[in-house]
């Protein structure tokens, strides 16, 4: 049994479960955010209550149909084809917005 002297290193595997923390936070955030601007959104497209919520409705049926794609494409194709080519339809869709 051997004493370690000096600073120990902090596992790799606990840096990985901060960033993805902090980035399911962030989506998190932006995800349900929504009802924050639902009456803004209503008053500036000039939309009744029950189109605004399909917005919403809309937006979470994409999301799991993509999740399937997606986790279609990983064993397919590879995370870096993957990872690539749906950050790539995010900025265009932003770019777009």
């Amino acid at each position: 049994m051997s004493l370690s002297k000096g600073k120990e290193k902090l596992f790799y595997g606990w840096i990985i479960v901060l960033i993805v923390f902090a980035i399911n936070a962030i989506i998190g955030g932006i995800s349900f955010s929504f009802g924050v601007f639902f009456k803004s959104i209503e008053i500036a497209f000039d939309l009744s209550r029950a189109t605004t919520s399909s917005i919403l409705s809309a937006s979470m049926i994409f999301g799991c149909v993509f999740a399937i794609l997606g986790g279609w494409g990983l064993d397919r194709y590879g995370p870096k084809v993957v990872v690539f080519s749906m950050g790539l339809f995010t900025g265009l869709s932003l770019i777009l917005l």
